[in-house]
């Protein structure tokens, strides 16, 4: 980056001569290349002939406007300390260097939000918790929904890093009680039902028009930290005119809120579209997010820049900052790019004054900046693009999906974002595509997944793969028709070893709101530890991660899915969802826990993805080969895997006491092996458990 912003600025006579030779070869290349696709454009292509010759199609940085690295509003050093004070939980300190920070800033791009007093919160009572893909859609939101035919963002879905689904739904205004309303769902059985847990109510007087939604957690520890941030926009009209760009925060178990107004939209414009990002795949308590917006004149035909607001402290102030890059751009996706520094990728719809439209990507600096840099990717008449970084350790592979000419294609870059290649989403010429949407997951496989639909709703299709090798298409997964005005969302669920693409979408005529996923087959297991369970209160003394195992039914029992879940300490029950077992076949379940006997399911058992399987090895001892469990209470009946196990060698014997006994001498603390009951103490209690099972020879029992 750095090098293309001084190669366009020297003035050196030399360089610009060769800047003048290379843009005159590439309009030369470029033009050759045109006549090439004219020429081809009415022949039919096989799907990977047509991923060749898009394949072709790359490009480079080719505008810069400013030098981003040199005009931030605050030093990144200063930012990266208070990231730091965060993750440690040096509060005093984080304080401290947030007001330096904004000790930086003017006055008009520091913003103290005053709470939104046309919103109203509410928050709900908890509710109970064959093929490819769902026989039927599952219903997340029965009712009317907002659509707009200039406003597309009306649905959102986001899994959380508690391997929960959260999906926010833009209902239709009621006349008689609301103009505005977000109802917002989770589920945390990979979409198989969903409940309603919290809604915002706007006043009589304001209509919402766009939503973005995120879903952050402050500590993977504690479930009730994680939040729910929601961006929209509000107006006195569903025209939009004149609207208002708020948010508000909350806990999903609907406390703490924080809301407020970031911005109005001045006299004869609105703010058209709206784009959150986040930090937060790289941070916990450190993590700061915001969004991107555009503003336009009301006829939707200009726009006026782009507005960028961010906080530092979860939302109690914001910092803002503006830009205008000369030209109508629409439709912005933004996404965080983790580097030095560290910016925002925003992919936007060029409209230029003449000829087809182009597809654009702005970067600016995570830290803000008035400054930004753009780079032209396509000019094949692309249109309402969506952008997803991978945000793994070093995140230089993104993907883009749009809609070029009604076709849908997605453009990948493996090189942080300096070359793009150009792939086709649909293995068709067909131009009747409308919407795409593309996700992505900072670990496990596949990548991404992306989805594309078709302009009457009838065909939603979607595919998951790496880029350039996106995997097959998955054909019409929708059980309903969707609503033309309404932009599917696709995601993954975590905390598999798989991960499993997923989808919503708006219902015909503007009603209701469908849920569809990938094929898998669920299980739902109950169990107990000896150690953890505490029969007065009949649950765990502490939530704690079990691994479950399919092994082949046969010798050698070969492993063929597992996954590290999180057993609730009240429910003592969790569902798995196994990706690569085999219908009507069977395989034995393995529970292995840190300091547990490593424990196998009496029998094979088998799974038909049509229904769900419940497998408790709870209720009895011959749920295990063996009988290798162990009684823990008579009321209820409640059966537990051996504790003591400390160094899971398979049998529980002296030198797991010797580690327990050094342990407790040393008055260790903390999450450990040796704290058998979970009391964050290793004493004489856990010694007790395994110098009993010690005595009694337990050791694990296998086939």
């Amino acid at each position: 980056m750095k090098h293309s912003a001084n190669l366009f600025k020297t003035s050196s006579t030399g360089i610009v001569t060769s800047v003048f030779n290379y843009k005159l070869f590439t309009v030369i290349y470029f033009a050759l290349l045109l006549l090439i696709i004219s020429g081809l454009k009415n022949n039919t292509y096989s799907q990977n002939t047509r991923l060749n010759y898009l394949e072709s199609q790359n490009s480079t940085e080719v505008k810069i406007q400013n030098d981003i690295n040199t005009d931030s509003f605050y030093p990144a050093a200063l930012e990266e300390k208070h990231k730091a004070a965060m993750e440690s939980g040096n509060e005093t300190e984080s304080i401290r260097l947030h007001s330096e920070m904004e000790s930086y800033l003017n006055s008009k791009n520091l913003i103290i939000p005053v709470p939104d007093n046309e919103i109203r919160f509410e928050k709900y009572g908890r509710s109970n918790s064959g093929t490819d893909w769902l026989v039927s859609d599952n219903t997340v939101y029965s009712g009317p929904v907002k659509s707009l035919p200039s406003y597309h963002k009306q649905i959102d879905m986001k899994c959380g890093e508690d391997s929960v689904l959260y999906t926010a739904v833009n209902e239709q205004e009621n006349a008689a009680l609301y103009k505005g309303k977000v109802s917002f769902y989770k589920s945390s059985d990979n979409g198989n039902s969903w409940n309603i847990f919290a809604a915002i109510y706007a006043s009589n007087s304001a209509y919402i028009t766009n939503i973005s939604m995120l879903v952050e957690s402050r500590s993977n520890m504690h479930k009730d930290s994680t939040r729910i941030i929601l961006f929209y926009t509000k107006a006195g009209s569903n025209n939009n005119d004149l609207s208002t760009l708020s948010f508000i925060s909350f806990r999903v178990n609907g406390t703490s809120i924080i809301s407020g107004e970031l911005a109005a939209a001045g006299a004869g414009k609105e703010f058209s579209h709206i784009s959150s990002v986040s930090d937060g795949a790289y941070y916990s308590n450190g993590t700061y997010f915001g969004v991107v917006c555009t503003e336009s004149n009301y006829a939707y035909t200009s726009t006026q820049g782009f507005k960028i607001f961010k906080t530092a402290n979860w939302g109690s102030s914001w910092s803002s900052s503006s830009f205008t890059t000369g030209y109508n751009d629409f439709y912005p996706s933004a996404d965080f790019f983790q580097g030095s520094p560290s910016q925002i990728f925003i992919a936007v719809e060029r409209r230029p004054a003449a000829g087809p439209k182009e597809l654009v990507l702005l970067r600016t600096n995570w830290n803000l900046s008035s400054s930004f840099t753009e780079q032209q990717i396509s000019d094949a008449n692309i249109e309402k693009p969506c952008l997803t970084i991978q945000k793994n350790a070093t995140p230089d592979t993104m993907m883009i999906t749009a809609i070029n000419n009604g076709q849908a294609v997605y453009y990948g870059s493996r090189t942080s974002g300096t070359i793009w290649y150009g792939y086709n989403l649909s293995n068709t010429l067909a131009n009747n595509f409308k919407f795409t949407h593309c996700y992505s997951s900072p670990y496990g496989s596949p990548p991404f997944t992306a989805i594309y639909s078709t302009q009457d709703g009838d065909s939603i299709n979607i595919r998951r793969g790496a880029v350039g090798a996106l995997g097959e298409i998955f054909f019409k997964v929708n059980g309903n028709i969707s609503d033309p005005n309404i932009n599917p969302v696709c995601a993954f669920t975590f905390g598999h070893e798989t991960n499993l693409s997923s989808f919503i979408y708006g219902g015909v005529n503007s009603q209701n709101v469908y849920f569809d996923q990938d094929g898998f087959k669920w299980l739902l297991i109950g169990a107990s530890i000896q150690g953890l369970y505490n029969p007065a209160v009949n649950k765990h003394n502490i939530d704690d991660t079990v691994s479950v195992i399919f092994r082949n039914s046969v010798s050698p029992y070969e492993i063929v899915d597992s996954v590290k879940t999180v057993l609730d300490s009240s429910l003592l029950i969790w569902d798995y969802y196994a990706k690569k077992v085999n219908r009507n076949y069977g395989y034995y379940l393995v529970l292995k826990h840190r300091n547990s006997i490593e424990t196998w399911s009496m029998s094979p058992v088998f799974i038909n993805s049509s229904s769900f399987y419940n497998y408790d090895f709870s209720t009895s001892s011959n749920k295990a080969y063996g009988n290798n469990l162990i009684q823990t209470d008579n009321s209820p009946v409640m059966y537990s895997l051996y504790s003591g196990d400390v160094n899971q060698d398979g049998t529980i014997d002296l030198t797991d006491g010797s580690l327990i006994d050094n342990e407790a001498f040393n008055f260790a603390s903390g999450y450990l092996p040796a704290d058998l009951n979970g009391d964050g103490v290793v004493d004489l209690a856990d010694a007790v458990f395994a110098d009993n099972n010690s005595f009694n020879f337990v050791s694990k029992i296998t086939p």
